[in-house]
């Protein structure tokens, strides 16, 4: 989960839906995601796994908890979508509103 909430996390406050457009232009941001990858694979498939409390993980968990994990952008950009149509439906926007929402989803 906490690589998807770095992911979500660079677009905040921004409108576009598209969390990972622009994701390897920062080469910080990728060795962030890859130290955060490493180290939680470490952590669980080591003898660390033992300091730290946690169980080896077989492939099915390991596949749910990438599912739940990503399970977050969808929720991020339902929420940019919510947010951005409240605040539309709040100034009156009309045409606008539709104009706005097809660039909204064109800038995926």
């Amino acid at each position: 989960m906490q690589v998807f909430n770095e992911i979500n996390s660079r677009k905040l406050g921004d409108s576009s839906l598209n969390v990972f457009k622009g994701i390897t232009k920062s080469r910080a941001f990728m060795y962030v995601i890859s130290i955060t990858v490493t180290l939680q694979i470490i952590i669980v498939s080591t003898p660390l796994a033992t300091v730290f409390i946690t169980m080896r993980q077989n492939f099915w968990e390991w596949l749910f908890a990438l599912l739940v994990g990503a399970g977050g952008l969808g929720v991020s950009a339902m929420t940019k979508l919510i947010t951005h149509h409240m605040q539309i439906s709040s100034s009156g926007g009309g045409h606008q509103h539709h104009e706005e929402l097809l660039v909204m989803h064109n800038s995926v």
